[in-house]
């Protein structure tokens, strides 16, 4: 085979499996049907609110505290923390007073701020570490630091929600 017919072949070679590759990528994507759709969107309804500093018991012998955000300054280890934004933290503590002990893998926190992104800031240095995973003894409380970072001001709505099991609990108050 000469040259000139191995290019050829060649070119045929790549205009085929790009034909073929392509001809995969031609099929609109498909639909979720409406009722799928709708579940994906749909938020999660607060079953309880609390405000800051107070106690509230979730049945069960299981209660959740929530202390009031106060203000912090991230080290430079930090995560999610981006200069400029407000960082607060808070304290979360969990009581199981119940018989078995408490899963706590299934907690789960979102933050809002308005219309204002808000992150979990992770900063270890600071004695912020996340949620713990570790399930809590009955008769045992859990304790932990919980970061934001927010693209708001001082003084601008914070819009904590928790989910434990079945239970949301809705937190509201202000970023310090």
């Amino acid at each position: 085979m000469n040259k000139k017919s191995l290019a050829a072949l060649s070119a045929a070679a790549i205009v085929v499996a790009s034909l073929s590759l392509t001809a995969c990528g031609n099929k609109a994507p498909k639909e979720l049907p409406a009722a799928q759709a709708e579940t994906l969107v749909k938020e999660t309804e607060t079953t309880a609110k609390v405000e800051f500093n107070s106690p509230l018991d979730l049945g069960d012998g299981v209660s959740i505290t929530v202390s009031t955000p106060a203000s912090f300054t991230p080290t430079i280890f930090a995560s999610n923390f981006i200069k400029g934004q407000v960082a607060n933290v808070f304290d979360i503590a969990i009581k199981n007073g119940g018989t078995k002990e408490l899963d706590l893998s299934i907690l789960s926190l979102s933050v809002e701020s308005g219309t204002a992104f808000c992150a979990e800031v992770l900063d270890g240095d600071s004695g912020i570490n996340g949620a713990p995973l570790d399930p809590v003894a009955a008769g045992a409380t859990a304790s932990f630091k919980y970061g934001i970072g927010c693209d708001a001001k001082k003084g601008a709505p914070l819009n904590l929600k928790i989910t434990l099991g079945s239970n949301v609990i809705a937190v509201d108050g202000t970023l310090a």
